[in-house]
């Protein structure tokens, strides 16, 4: 695959360029499957390309850590169906990892990291904000009272 749904990205949450702690990525989601694809460099013409199924996981590290990724395809699983209408897709990476190098190495963007801001429109990467959410009521658990999530789509936010 030569595009990419959203850009090429490195991993940005290491202590430095040598960092090749584990990385566990888990595909979460009712889609049929998700192209992830690895290249060293954006400038590269080819790519390495994995197909992952939801449940199925990735684990990356040493120098794996340091190429640059994209979700370079997708296929649909059943539609789904909401509220406000169909859903176009449903996946989620869920990645797993120890920020022990990168707390030590980058103790200021390890705080901003566990304490992010709220986007607003101002903010130069606030396209890429999908939306915001605020939990109105806790729930309960136990009686099987699910939390109240307010979602804010960009142009509400």
């Amino acid at each position: 695959p030569n595009g990419s749904l959203c850009g090429w990205s490195s991993d940005h949450l290491k202590g430095n360029a040598t960092d090749g702690s584990l990385k566990l990525v888990v595909m979460l989601g009712s889609a049929t499957n998700v192209m992830e694809s690895f290249k060293y460099s954006r400038l590269d013409k080819e790519s390495l390309n994995l197909l992952l199924h939801p449940g199925e996981m990735l684990l990356l590290h040493d120098g794996g850590r340091s190429w640059v990724n994209a979700v370079t395809g997708y296929t649909p699983g059943d539609v789904q169906s909401s509220e406000s209408g169909v859903m176009p897709f449903d996946f989620a990476h869920l990645q797993i990892l120890d920020l022990h190098s990168y707390q030590r190495m980058k103790p200021k963007e390890h705080l901003k990291l566990l304490n992010p801001p709220k986007p607003t429109p101002q903010d130069s990467l606030y396209r890429w904000m999908q939306c915001t959410y605020t939990v109105k009521t806790r729930g309960d658990p136990a009686g099987g009272q699910p939390p109240t999530v307010e979602l804010c789509g960009p142009d509400k936010a």
